[in-house]
């Protein structure tokens, strides 16, 4: 009979980042060498459709159900990881949906008794020797506080050693509880923990990271101060140096608009001198027409008064002689023969 699988490792806020980026295959130089990464394909998520940032849901879930008055501290737990599985037996010949199935059921198991919100993830890996499942449980109380250590106290895991494997009985997997670790340490939970032993490690380095960095954060605050009084000492030069800009960039912008103002006048001067050149031509045009009118109108007078042709002659001309005339752009003139000239002269003025 195959035995059940689950064991637990904190984590706090310094150790999401890594614990994401192994859950989540995000990189390709793994430690674990058993890591298949042609098979990595076949891994999924329970609780998620697809990768998350760990940090940012996990701190929003205790944002959301926490009530304190008091900021979190940097060193709390903020998720209790678990590795859920059972012995290679139980895989073995085993389709792909059974398998499935199994951690379905065992998800199921922990929304039921740690709240369905609290559980984060449950990233199922099957791409090294044995299936197991990383699910995350944000631990919060019952009274809406942050706390792994009341939650999962001692007397809580030897419950869940026991509980877990008769829930999964009961529906329908063969499976106990796993074996004293005096007589047996299988695979995954001399894997899991080895992971408690490199979180330790981890929350230990975090913690000589945090403390370089409350030194970097205090010598931050003394050169801050040392600006200040700089600042404060020259404020007046920097307020002068500020009004000199605001004037300067205000001079520049009325130049910019004169500059563009001449370049209209400039465009106008050169259409009106278009026109006038036009107009120039034109009239010029108008002052030969109007020229060699004058002198039709002179040869015409000349011919009038040479032959003593006066309007009212001309209003007595017969039409059969008028008939036998020619116009020549002016007043009209007549070709008689002498005979007829002769009696048009002796012919009384009509009024």
């Amino acid at each position: 009979m195959a035995f059940v699988v689950c064991h637990m490792t904190k984590y706090a806020s310094g150790n999401l980042g890594g614990l994401q980026r192994h859950n989540q295959r995000e990189t390709e130089n793994h430690a674990n060498k058993d890591i298949k990464t042609e098979l990595s394909y076949l891994n999924y998520d329970l609780i998620n459709t697809g990768k998350i940032s760990y940090p940012k849901k996990i701190n929003d879930r205790i944002a959301e159900g926490v009530e304190t008055n008091r900021a979190i501290r940097k060193d709390a737990v903020r998720v209790c990881g678990f590795i859920v599985s059972a012995s290679p037996e139980l895989f073995k010949d085993k389709a792909e949906n059974e398998t499935r199935s199994y951690f379905e059921k065992a998800t199921g198991f922990f929304k039921n008794r740690y709240g369905a919100e609290n559980v984060v993830y449950a990233q199922v890996h099957m791409d090294e020797t044995t299936p197991h499942m990383h699910l995350g449980v944000v631990p919060i109380t019952e009274d809406h506080k942050l706390s792994a250590k009341r939650i999962f106290n001692r007397k809580e895991l030897q419950n869940l050693q026991k509980n877990l494997p008769d829930y999964m009985q009961k529906q329908g997997f063969v499976v106990q509880k796993g074996q004293s670790k005096n007589k047996h340490l299988d695979e995954l939970e001399y894997k899991a923990q080895r992971a408690e032993e490199r979180a330790k490690q981890a929350q230990s380095q975090a913690a000589e990271t945090e403390k370089i960095l409350a030194e970097k954060q205090k010598s931050l605050v003394e050169t801050k101060k040392t600006v200040d009084s700089l600042i404060a000492t020259g404020g007046q030069k920097v307020e002068e140096a500020k009004k000199a800009t605001k004037v300067l960039a205000q001079r520049a912008a009325q130049e910019i608009q004169l500059k563009a103002h001449h370049m209209e006048l400039t465009q106008s001067a050169w259409t009106l001198s278009g026109k006038i050149e036009e107009a120039t031509e034109t009239l010029g045009e108008l002052e030969l027409t109007v020229s060699l009118e004058e002198e039709k109108l002179k040869s015409v007078r000349a011919a009038a008064d040479k032959n003593k042709l006066f309007e009212y002659h001309i209003d007595n001309i017969p039409v059969e002689i008028k008939k036998s005339g020619i116009l020549r752009n002016g007043p009209e003139s007549v070709v008689l023969e002498r005979k007829h000239w002769e009696e048009l002269k002796h012919r009384p003025k009509q009024v």
